[in-house]
């Protein structure tokens, strides 16, 4: 039934916003940049000895800022790469990548279109829930004495199965720009996104979460 909607052409396949955790390139990314600060860290610290040594005050400053660098690197990046990775990993074990597709994926105000979800799960389990959401994400930033990102979610529609059974899930459901809502919107400091959010829970196992961007026109359904 997944080759199936992915062989259609009556839909539109939806890209998913990260990614993950399907995408090894981007797990493996951070993993090596934490790498590289955990080689840093040291290195910067056997400098410093060393410029201490000889008296070399630049060399002092440089490596103790090299020191630094590396092991904010090293802490900050390994502390999300090394969770998610094992996060990454046992979703990947219970389930397989879905498939998400839309009747249309460039949308005016007012106007309605059908989602459809189709996911093979790989392990036996109950699935508790499969929901799947439209909803408006807005980002800002702030350019000050530090810059700030501010992001905002609401969900406009929602629908939710509890009644599905593996191996195979799958799902159909109808949504509707809202008449008052805001298009679509991507400039340097401000975004307007829409998204397809679908989300699976199991009753006991990881679970799958991702978003699905979509268009919405500056325009409305006469």
């Amino acid at each position: 039934m997944q080759v199936g909607l992915a062989a259609r052409e009556d839909v539109i396949k939806l890209n998913p916003v990260s990614g993950e955790p399907f995408s090894a390139a981007k797990a493996l990314g951070r993993l090596l940049v934490g790498v590289v600060g955990a080689f840093l860290a040291p290195l910067g610290i056997w400098m410093l000895s060393d410029s201490l040594n000889r008296g070399d005050w630049f060399g002092v400053a440089f490596s103790a800022v090299l020191a630094f660098y590396g092991l904010f690197l090293a802490v900050s990046v390994l502390a999300v790469a090394i969770p998610s990775a094992i996060h990454g990993a046992a979703t990947r074990r219970a389930f397989a990548e879905p498939v998400v597709a839309a009747s249309q994926d460039k949308l005016r105000v007012g106007e309605e279109f059908e989602v459809t979800y189709q996911q093979r799960l790989r392990r036996e389990g109950v699935v508790r829930s499969v929901a799947v959401r439209l909803s408006l994400r807005e980002t800002a930033v702030y350019n000050g004495y530090n810059v700030e990102v501010h992001t905002h979610r609401e969900t406009a529609q929602e629908f939710e199965w509890r009644t599905l059974q593996g191996p195979i899930l799958s799902g159909q459901a109808t949504f509707r720009i809202p008449d008052d809502a805001m298009h679509s919107f991507r400039g340097k400091k401000n975004r307007l996104e829409w998204l397809v959010l679908v989300q699976v829970d199991l009753a006991s196992g990881p679970r799958f979460k991702e978003e699905y961007e979509i268009t919405v026109l500056p325009e409305r359904v006469p």
